[in-house]
């Protein structure tokens, strides 16, 4: 038998409207930055239901855990608590993520002198978070069972959503170290902005549930979103 987060943290990916999309598109397109976007994301969990997609999980459920501490502080130790807990079910059963907000007008690398390039300020920060959580959720997942009654949470992969796509454009070395790092990290994956709003596009593909799909690809035509995976 298989065993669901509690629905209390269920969220239905087709519950989104086209105001949300409109105003989470609005903020992208000025490149807000991560705490307006996290205050509007936390008050929209169907826009966020659609990271399921990026790993074909979600399609019989989404369960989204806003800001939960998943360590206490302790003295001088900081505890640890994820922008989101993430859980998709499938065929294949329930799984876990962790994921970890950057604003969209961060870049992910930053050239040096030498032209080399290495994760900006930002991406640094967000991938070695994402290392942390990951780590401390997969050594305690009995306690974080115990503490918020989610029997189905697992040992959880983690995703980095951040920047734009309009970095990469014109930039095929840079195009070449983000899919370099998604293809040799099946842990932890970097994914912008722009690819979020085009998988809520594709999956508007399923009409009945999206009736106003053809105003959503109208606006994403006229701002000239692009997809560099």
């Amino acid at each position: 038998m298989r065993i669901y987060p509690p629905d209390e943290f269920r969220v239905d990916p087709y519950d989104i409207t086209s105001q949300q999309v409109d105003e989470f598109l609005s903020l992208i397109i000025k490149n807000s930055d991560e705490t307006q976007i996290n205050n509007f994301l936390q008050e929209n969990l169907s826009i966020l239901a659609f990271i399921s997609v990026f790993f074909w999980t979600g399609h019989h459920g989404a369960w989204i855990l806003p800001q939960q501490l998943i360590k206490p502080r302790v003295g001088q130790n900081k505890g640890l608590k994820p922008d989101y807990l993430f859980a998709g079910d499938n065929s294949d059963g329930v799984t876990w993520w962790v994921l970890e907000l950057k604003g969209a007008n961060e870049k992910i690398w930053l050239e040096d002198k030498n032209g080399d390039f290495r994760y900006s300020n930002a991406a640094n920060r967000g991938v070695n978070q994402l290392t942390r959580y990951i780590d401390y959720c997969t050594i305690n997942q009995g306690a974080i069972r115990d503490v918020y009654g989610i029997d189905s949470f697992t040992e959880p992969k983690g995703i980095l959503l951040i920047g734009r796509a309009k970095e990469f454009k014109n930039n095929e070395q840079k195009r070449n170290l983000k899919r370099r790092h998604n293809r040799n990290n099946s842990n932890l994956k970097i994914r912008t902005y722009d690819s979020l709003i085009n998988k809520i596009k594709d999956a508007g593909q399923i009409n009945y549930k999206l009736p106003w799909l053809q105003k959503l690809k109208i606006n994403l035509l006229t701002t000239q979103l692009e997809d560099m995976e």
